[in-house]
């Protein structure tokens, strides 16, 4: 009994001593995690989970909130993406203020942003501005949209955008200092990309300032960083070798390996600047082979450096394998930004239909209210009064909806455009492109611009609602052919002599047939339409509208005098012999109408 009392006593002390350490303790771990989280994460780390193992021992639900998003924050400056974003979703599932929610959704997406998941991130951010304007959070909605305009900003070139992030970071109270970093960074890197060095530099003196002062690694990284690129730019190479040295300390210290190879990138960029091709390889191939996640971004840079060096170095086969790599990382950036342009259209063209619903709803009310109060006895005059409104306001959205949606597929053709420009270009001028394709390849790789996809999806339909072409009648010709059995040699003979008719522009004559060019390449229409079905993958008369519109498209584009003609003499230089056909194809193909693609571009070669 008396050892049973013993150990009760003993075990209320021990309780009593438990409490009495955690509150002595917390204001020596609080100082612990503030002075090392951004010089020495790994270490802020050890403090931060002791600390949180005290605050669930209380249950203090909004101090483990902070504490989770500091552990996060460790994470991420240690490139640790994974632990990073698990700390967040542990806030998402405890979380139950407006406040705190909005806060972790806002991180959650700008870690997706800097790993470039733009699209994922650009719904957060959306998600997080609609919770902070239900609740009426005005420092929350600001912040949000300057996150949203800062990733504009990365996926496009937008004056206006920089413009508007510019005003962001003037509006430093408002930001806050964390926010400050993130926004100034993403403004010196749109600064460099507008080649406006003199706006960067300055911007990096003061952030390389404020982040000594407060011993902050992680961002003493980003400006070092951010200068070598600039001195690179301006070939002041010994300059860009201090600024790398020092952010590589920085990066070491932080043990983040992005960072390492980061710099390694810029030390290699220097080096073939240098010509000292060697010691560039030696780093590239580094970074290529080491393990962690790269962006398609960062393997972009990457794969164009090495393959560089390589042709520098005459090593034209290693040269080729990594430019190919490269064209593929490139084509992968591409379809994300498009991807991410394409929901950041419908948020905008969203945001706005509903101001001006709101806006109309608000002023239809404080009319039905004066005809109220001064017409009583003439409702009649009110219905056909706010019918009339409801009938503007309709064919207002109607078509401002239309011209939202032909800007949003304007757009999307010209990058098509650039892109199929970029690979001419690219093919033309590169000796690591590959000389010689194979006929059937070359072929089938020419509409760059509209596929047979564009071409066939609607086709079935608008051939329900015109007038049957000659071109349509041919189609029906062709789904007749029976299986013919034609040899190799003569195969490869027709294909190379069709190759020579596509590069003399045959199919912009209006006597294109099926029927003449047989003759031209003095065979019948069934060995033709064989050929073309079977090693083009699609029908002659598919083949023909796509090399008429991808011309029709880049001779709007680059020829002034082709645009004042009207539609049916567009339509004959095509080799149409109607303007409907040359129409139908065309607004199948690209999703606007000649007349719509003509007007755009006039625009934007008169601003």
């Amino acid at each position: 009994m008396r050892a049973l009392k013993l150990l009760i006593i003993l075990f209320i002390v021990s309780l009593f001593s438990i409490q009495s350490f955690s509150q002595q303790d917390k204001k020596i771990l609080e100082d612990s995690i503030r002075n090392n989280i951004y010089s020495n994460p790994d270490k802020a780390l050890n403090y931060l989970h002791k600390y949180l193992n005290i605050l669930e021992s209380e249950n203090n639900i909004e101090n483990i909130i902070i504490t989770n998003a500091s552990i996060a924050a460790a994470h991420e400056i240690m490139n640790q993406t994974d632990s990073t974003l698990f700390y967040h979703y542990k806030n998402l599932s405890i979380a139950e203020k407006p406040k705190d929610i909005i806060q972790t959704k806002h991180s959650i997406a700008r870690i997706l942003e800097n790993k470039e998941r733009f699209r994922e991130s650009l719904r957060l951010y959306q998600q997080t501005l609609d919770l902070a304007e239900k609740n009426k959070d005005s420092k929350s909605i600001e912040t949000v949209e300057a996150y949203i305009r800062s990733l504009k900003l990365k996926i496009s070139k937008s004056n206006n955008a920089l413009e508007e992030l510019k005003t962001d970071y003037n509006n430093k109270i408002l930001l806050g200092d964390f926010n400050l970093r993130f926004i100034r960074k993403t403004l010196i890197e749109a600064y460099i990309k507008a080649e406006k060095l003199t706006e960067a530099e300055q911007l990096i003196i003061d952030g390389l300032a404020e982040a000594k002062a407060k011993n902050d690694c992680e961002f003493i990284y980003h400006m070092n960083f951010l200068k070598s690129k600039i001195d690179v730019f301006n070939n002041k190479l010994n300059s860009a070798k201090k600024a790398s040295a020092e952010a590589l300390t920085c990066a070491i210290k932080l043990k983040n390996q992005e960072f390492i190879n980061e710099i390694k990138y810029r030390n290699a960029e220097i080096n073939f600047l240098s010509s000292n091709f060697t010691a560039a390889i030696t780093d590239l191939n580094i970074i290529i082979e080491s393990t962690i996640d790269k962006t398609p971004l960062q393997k972009i840079k990457y794969y164009k450096l090495i393959s560089d060096t390589y042709k520098a170095l005459k090593d034209s086969k290693m040269a080729e394998v990594f430019y190919y790599k490269y064209l593929e990382e490139k084509q992968k950036v591409s379809e994300n930004k498009l991807s991410t342009l394409e929901t950041l259209y419908n948020f905008n063209l969203n945001k706005k239909v509903a101001s001006l619903q709101s806006d109309f709803e608000l002023e239809l009310d404080q009319e039905i209210l004066e005809k109220e109060k001064y017409k009583k006895n003439n409702w009649v005059w009110t219905f056909i009064s706010i019918s009339l409104i409801v009938l503007i306001v309709a064919l207002f959205f109607f078509f401002k909806i239309k011209a939202f949606q032909n800007q949003k597929r304007f757009n999307e053709l010209m990058i098509k455009i650039k892109a199929y420009e970029d690979k001419k270009k690219t093919t033309a001028l590169d000796p690591i492109a590959i000389e010689k394709q194979e006929t059937v390849k070359e072929l089938k790789e020419t509409q760059d611009i509209v596929g047979e996809k564009d071409l066939e999806k609607d086709l079935s339909k608008t051939k329900k609602t015109n007038t049957t072409t000659e071109e349509e009648e041919e189609e029906e010709e062709e789904e007749t052919d029976s299986g013919y059995v034609i040899d190799d040699k003569k195969v490869e003979e027709i294909l190379i002599k069709i190759q020579k008719l596509e590069d003399k522009q045959y199919y912009l004559r209006q006597d294109c047939t099926m029927h003449n060019m047989a003759k031209k390449l003095k065979t019948n229409t069934s060995y033709l339409s064989k050929i073309v079905n079977t090693h083009l993958e699609k029908s002659f008369s598919t083949y023909i509208n796509e090399l008429r519109i991808n011309h029709a498209i880049l001779e709007l584009k680059n020829n002034k005098r082709l645009r004042s003609y009207s539609v049916k003499g567009i339509a004959e230089e095509m080799g149409y012999k109607n303007a409907d056909a040359f129409s139908r194809y065309f607004k199948v193909a690209t999703g606007i109408s000649p007349t719509v693609y003509i007007k755009k571009i006039e625009e934007i070669k008169n601003s």
